[in-house]
């Protein structure tokens, strides 16, 4: 309990001050409040590689709600978020104040403007974190990453920074979190053409995730394709 009151004071102080500069104070106060909060719930990362260095587009599997903590533990990132945490109790002010991404929501407009705002960040120098696939899993395979980010990251001309998380009990019953971090995907491989680009990306970064997972990317069906097109990023 300690540690997370402290992770969300450093979240408070880490982004206050002046607003110049408070783009990147939010990216360092996640990852330093992510650190204190997995402390504080028992939680064991084991993390491999490196993140991609300069503004990437980080995109990870979902597995659970720890996983914005596990991988921004690791390096300064922005999260993106759906539109609705904005107006929660607590978490809501703090994802504001860390300059989360919020998407999905009436004002945001359509998804062009979603891609657009993630593209933003990204030209300004961030790391920015997306969770492109459903929650929801289809026979134990890792469900199909929708494009629109990859967008984000065709418009910005950076690399994808992939990473396979996944979760384990480890002695005592204390929970162990497996971070893996891939080798970076260029998000431009077919002459620019934004299309082919950003369904290529999509398709080298889900199959990329999931082999390091060990786990087969689902098959396209109206059940899978139903339920990841009502998840946002």
């Amino acid at each position: 309990m300690v540690a997370a009151q402290l992770g969300a004071v450093v979240g408070v102080v880490l982004t206050s001050g002046p607003r110049y500069g408070r783009g990147r104070r939010g990216s360092v106060a996640l990852q330093w409040t992510s650190r204190l909060l997995l402390r504080a719930l028992g939680v064991r990362v084991v993390t491999s590689g490196l993140p991609a260095a300069g503004p990437c587009l980080v995109v990870a599997n979902r597995s659970s709600w720890l996983d914005v903590l596990v991988l921004a533990a690791h390096a300064p990132m922005v999260p993106v978020a759906q539109a609705r945490l904005g107006g929660w109790p607590l978490l809501g002010p703090l994802a504001r104040r860390m300059r989360a991404v919020f998407v999905g929501g009436p004002a945001a407009g359509d998804l062009r403007g979603d891609v657009d705002q993630i593209a933003q960040r990204l030209r300004s120098g961030h790391r920015v974190l997306v969770f492109p696939g459903a929650a929801r899993r289809c026979g134990g395979a890792l469900e199909r990453f929708r494009c629109a980010p990859f967008q984000a990251a065709v418009d910005a001309a950076v690399v994808i920074s992939p990473a396979a998380v996944s979760y384990r009990d480890g002695p005592g019953g204390r929970l162990t979190a497996t971070n893996t971090w891939l080798p970076a995907i260029p998000a431009v491989v077919s002459g620019g053409h934004p299309a082919r680009d950003r369904a290529m990306a999509a398709r080298r970064t889900e199959y990329a995730v999931a082999r390091s997972l060990g786990r087969p990317v689902a098959r396209r069906s109206a059940t899978c394709d139903a339920v990841t097109a009502l998840v946002a990023f």
